[in-house]
């Protein structure tokens, strides 16, 4: 390897940028072939996908397998491609992206219900992949303890459930009999 420092910032860049930007240029081209109102949930699906893609811990390609083993012989999140400040920018994203797109689209509109079940619809899902992808150490970057990250992941997703299922009846079931 001639050069590993171009090679390790090109593989975090790669991992850093792409579920973001691949994400919006297909969620763009999906707003252009078919109606805009529909996109801010065509970017949750992409975004979830490329968070379960990009941004769990994967360890860098370029790390040698003696320092691998090196490290209480599990490895260290210090081997990974994204540093915990990508990674929380990534679940950043992941959450808070489609609501600001449905914000953007829907500011005129005076339906207040409407867009309170809307944005419920989507940060729920969002939280729910990430707690779920917590097995897999999602929140790694969070840096707590087993015990209180489980708490946590239990309390987000009983709160991401019970607002998936509110936006989904608010969403579904009160306008059918409207």
């Amino acid at each position: 390897l001639q050069h590993p420092g171009v090679m390790l910032a090109s593989e975090k860049l790669l991992f850093a940028t792409c579920p973001t930007v691949a994400a919006v240029v297909q969620t763009w081209a999906f707003g252009a072939s078919t109606s805009i109102e529909s996109t801010p949930y065509f970017l949750l699906i992409l975004l979830s996908i490329y968070y379960y893609l990009f941004a769990l811990p994967t360890k860098s390609s370029f790390v040698s397998k003696t320092e691998a083993v090196a490290v209480g012989g599990r490895g260290s999140f210090q081997m990974c491609i994204l540093d915990t400040y990508e990674s929380a920018a990534q679940a950043v994203v992941l959450v808070f992206a489609p609501a600001a797109v449905y914000l953007v689209l829907t500011c005129r509109s005076p339906e207040l219900w409407m867009h309170m079940w809307n944005l419920m619809l989507l940060t729920s899902p969002p939280t729910l992949v990430i707690c779920l992808c917590s097995k897999r150490d999602s929140l790694w970057w969070l840096d707590a303890p087993k015990e209180a990250l489980d708490a946590t992941v239990w309390f987000i997703t009983t709160v991401s459930l019970v607002s998936a299922v509110a936006g989904f009846e608010g969403r579904v079931v009160f306008t059918a009999f409207a």
